[in-house]
């Protein structure tokens, strides 16, 4: 019977009492753990040491650990050119797919004789605004023949308080006045019928 400061030499009981204060917390590691950790071998699930010691200003010659450390520093930023591909982009030739030099070498003020970019640089200005009428287009509509599809002069000049005597144009002018009546009109035959 072992007091309650006591611990039984039952071995059953014993371990179940101990087990609690022996056991290691989590992520434990033992001297020679860390002692093979402190060689600190990158190779995965390895822990052997290391063949060669660097210093922190040193690279290593081990080839993974030496790859990881330049990568960053030999990596070319986004948009790199090489001192050809910069000779070759300054020969200028801008035919799609190529990097040879143009034939001609006009001045900034000149245009050169290449057909595509001669269009490409006298496109802008050679582009005529919308809606641009010709002097022999803004003629014949001077003319004013409202037909459709038409540009030919018209017969007759009819003043301003006059109708033209062109039947489509005439009907035009008189199916507002004459022809169509208002909303709600009634005729005098409807009205003497509703009387």
């Amino acid at each position: 019977r072992p007091g309650p400061h006591e611990i039984t030499y039952d071995l059953e009981a014993r371990f179940s009492q101990l087990s609690k204060s022996l056991k290691q917390p989590r992520g434990f590691t033992s001297t020679e753990h860390l002692a093979a950790l402190r060689e600190s071998c990158p190779s995965l699930g390895s822990l052997a040491p290391r063949v060669d010691r660097p210093g922190p200003h040193e690279i290593t010659y081990d080839l993974e650990a030496r790859f990881s450390q330049l990568s960053k520093s030999l990596k070319q930023p986004r948009g790199f050119k090489s001192t050809q591909h910069l000779a070759a982009l300054r020969e200028s030739c801008p035919s799609l797919g190529s990097l040879a030099p143009r034939v001609d070498r006009p001045g900034p003020h000149e245009i050169t004789y290449d057909p595509e970019a001669r269009f490409s640089q006298l496109s802008k200005s050679l582009k005529q605004p919308r809606g641009f009428k010709s002097t022999q287009h803004l003629a014949a509509l001077r003319e004013s023949c409202p037909s459709l599809g038409s540009l030919a002069p018209r017969l007759d000049r009819p003043g301003w308080h006059e109708l033209t005597y062109d039947p489509m144009q005439r009907f035009s002018q008189l199916s507002k006045s004459l022809i169509k009546q208002r909303r709600g009109f009634k005729s005098s035959e409807h009205l003497a019928a509703l009387r």
